[in-house]
């Protein structure tokens, strides 16, 4: 035969798109726009009603926070290279400090532009991506997350898969407005939850520092906890942070 063969099966061109650069780089105002969509995709995942779509069993539904303060305090314990005062200190006050869950929802456990196809010509977010890490839970730990990569001023908030630091996004106050209106909720506890945000993703980063040291690879999957993980990196990097 000759010429240019096809084959009946259905077939799809991927290409690498740096979307965190194109976000940085497109105008203030799409940033904003596009932030604005950020929370209120979040928002929309949260109203989802779980037994309708048939993940009503999907995972516990109580008792989110106080399972994640006790299953990541056993994880530092299993897998710190190092005595941190700070991680045991700040989980202590976590423990001390356990919020009233305010309903169940889907809760992502990796929420941020990081992780979202942003259509930057229509200011909107086109898809969330990385799901293996959802469950049930406290919607505003996803929400609380969101604000550990949030760009609010300070040096210490500035990390190189966030592109919220190149201007033009709502503050992190006005995402927290936006998506009180849009639910009810009331989120005067947040500081609780960008604390717990940061202490575990410190505890995931020293696990996965003590993994790359023994030649391990230095990720945490599902299948090592049932529920719910993600990554950051140091608990001191946010002194200016709400404390406990």
């Amino acid at each position: 035969m000759t010429g240019v063969q096809t084959c009946a099966l259905p077939i799809s061109y991927q290409a690498f798109i740096d979307l965190e650069a194109t976000l940085a780089h497109s105008t203030p105002e799409s940033r904003r726009v596009t932030a604005m969509s950020l929370i209120d995709v979040l928002a929309d995942l949260h109203a989802v009603d779980i037994d309708a779509v048939g993940l009503g069993d999907l995972a516990r539904r109580e008792g989110y926070v106080e399972r994640q303060v006790k299953r990541w305090t056993t994880q530092w314990e299993n897998s710190k290279t190092r005595e941190l005062p700070a991680i045991d200190e700040v989980a202590r006050r976590l423990r001390d400090r356990i919020p009233v869950q305010q309903g169940v929802a889907i809760a992502h456990g990796d929420y941020r532009f990081g992780n979202c196809l942003t259509d930057v010509q229509h200011g909107r977010i086109a898809a969330v991506l990385d799901w293996e890490l959802c469950t049930l839970g406290d919607p505003l730990a996803d929400v609380g997350y969101l604000g550990v990569y949030w760009y609010d001023g300070s040096s210490a908030t500035v990390r190189a898969n966030d592109p919220t630091p190149a201007g033009g996004v709502p503050s992190y106050t006005h995402l927290l407005d936006r998506y009180a209106d849009r639910t009810g909720r009331d989120l005067s506890g947040m500081g609780y939850y960008v604390a717990f945000s940061c202490w575990r993703l410190a505890v995931i980063s020293e696990g996965a520092k003590g993994s790359k040291n023994q030649n391990v690879p230095n990720y945490v999957t599902e299948s090592s906890f049932p529920e719910e993980i993600p990554g950051r990196n140091n608990v001191g990097d946010h002194q200016d942070r709400p404390r406990l």
